[in-house]
């Protein structure tokens, strides 16, 4: 509900009405434990659902953090996720079943300084305008920009940059239909994880990224 409410610049008072069929189902659900109804798996619920809440536990992504010269920033990424791809343009990773991807496209021999922060936002709205799919999705401060397109009928892309260290630092998160609500939550995270990397050594002015 949170994570609804920050995308969509909602108080997340608001969207409380529309969860009653949530809260039904969990009220429905402690009315059957205190009453034992039906008493046939009253036991079987006791038992397992401890159980479930110790299995979404469990669930929840954790991250490491990756650092590289090459970068003006360092950024988490999930742990069981590994390196797809790494070369002077761009670093990927990607999930194990290759359903989720986080690309570093904004690197080494692709570097923007900082001053084209908003030139660069403007380009790139203009290049994926036609295939943003949620506009509500996106945001634009002084400090940051949020945006997202489909790259096709089944892939997802969220993309995020802000100054670093005197340059853009940008990410992608690809995600599939499938993947589509486990990806936004990943770019949140991912993106929110960025800070300035203190061993960036690189030095580039890259400003021939507008035609």
């Amino acid at each position: 509900m949170l994570i609804a409410a920050g995308l969509s610049e909602t108080n997340p008072i608001t969207i409380i009405p529309y969860l009653y069929y949530p809260m039904l189902i969990a009220l429905a659900l402690l009315l059957a434990i205190l009453f034992q109804y039906p008493r046939k798996y009253a036991k079987l619920l006791v038992v397992f659902l401890p159980l479930m809440a110790l299995t979404a536990c469990e669930k929840e992504t954790t991250y490491r953090t990756y650092e590289n010269g090459r970068l003006p920033y360092i950024l988490e990424v999930p742990d069981t996720w590994e390196m797809d791809e790494s070369d002077p343009v761009f670093i990927k990773f990607t999930n194990p079943e290759r359903t989720l991807s986080i690309s570093c496209e904004i690197g080494e021999h692709t570097l923007i300084p900082d001053k084209y922060f908003d030139a660069f936002y403007d380009f790139l709205y203009q290049e994926h305008e036609a295939d943003i799919y949620n506009k509500a999705l996106i945001q634009k401060t002084d400090s940051f920009y949020v945006m997202n397109w489909k790259e096709n009928d089944t892939t997802f892309v969220f993309d995020g940059s802000k100054p670093m260290n005197g340059y853009l630092c940008g990410i992608l998160v690809t995600a599939h239909t499938t993947t589509l609500e486990e990806g936004q939550i990943i770019f949140q995270h991912v993106f929110k994880s960025i800070k300035p990397n203190p061993n960036f050594i690189f030095f580039t002015d890259n400003s021939d990224f507008v035609n």
